[in-house]
């Protein structure tokens, strides 16, 4: 008996020794073992620890999808504001290109207004030194005739005075002198009618809009009789009006007037 008490005794002196030196355990921890309450409390701690982690887990999902979804409304909001800004920023570009426009349109309104009124005045100042200078050559024209018909008068008297102081031979004489001066000077008018003719037309054909040739028509304004203030009022209308054909064509009824055409 003695025997196995020191057995018995050896036995649970190896296993608390075992418990101590190989896992650690008191002997309170040992005689769980022994009973099996540190199984249990193993089992349990076990069960919580798991069970902490599954609500750790729980949580944390719960904390990232509560970010995420905040992330999201930030990110939203962020688009939102992007587009709101945007969209303003749009209608802002849309009213300043409406007004750049109606400023532009309005500008060029005004710039042809004034373009108009720029032609219409020079037209009426042309058309004011064209009737002037129409007026003068008119009068020109009248006091010349006057002059002329003076002269063929005067001329006509004394040829009447002069045929009645020569003898019958010398009328004789006179009468055939007449007679061919007369036909010479029907030749001569008739050479000078074609002539005039030939050249009326060349010129009447220089003093429209499809024939109109700038230098000939300048070269005849400055072989012409016209004065000098004729001659640079009617140069300067033509040179501003040769590539527009409706004020040529005013230009060039203004240059006939001063011709007499």
């Amino acid at each position: 008996m003695r025997a196995i008490a020191i057995l018995v005794i050896v036995a649970v002196l190896g296993f608390f020794g075992y418990q101590y030196a190989a896992k650690g355990r008191g002997p309170v921890e040992a005689v769980g073992v022994l009973t099996g309450a540190t199984a249990a409390a193993e089992q349990a701690a076990a069960e919580a620890a798991e069970a902490a982690a599954a609500e750790a887990a729980a949580q944390a999902a719960a904390e990232a999808e509560a970010a995420a979804a905040e992330e999201a409304a930030a990110a939203q909001a962020a688009i939102d504001a992007a587009a709101a800004e945007a969209e303003a920023a749009a209608a802002e570009a849309a009213v300043a290109a409406e007004a750049a426009a109606e400023e532009a349109a309005a500008q060029a309104a005004a710039e042809l207004e004034a373009a108009e009124t720029a032609v219409a005045e020079e037209a009426a100042a042309l058309e004011t030194a064209a009737a002037a200078e129409l007026e003068a050559a008119e009068a020109a024209a009248e006091e010349a005739a006057a002059q002329a018909a003076a002269e063929t008068e005067a001329a006509e008297a004394a040829v009447a005075e002069e045929a009645a102081a020569v003898a019958e031979e010398a009328a004789d004489a006179a009468e055939e002198v007449a007679t061919e001066a007369t036909e010479a000077a029907g030749e001569a008018a008739e050479a000078a009618d074609e002539a005039a003719d030939t050249a009326m037309g060349s010129v009447a054909d220089l003093l429209t809009t499809d024939g109109f040739d700038s230098e000939k028509v300048m070269e005849m304004i400055d072989s012409s009789d016209l004065s000098g203030i004729q001659k640079t009022t009617i140069t300067t209308a033509l040179n501003a009006a040769k590539d527009n054909p409706e004020l040529l064509e005013a230009a060039l009824e203004q240059l006939k007037g001063m011709l007499g055409m």
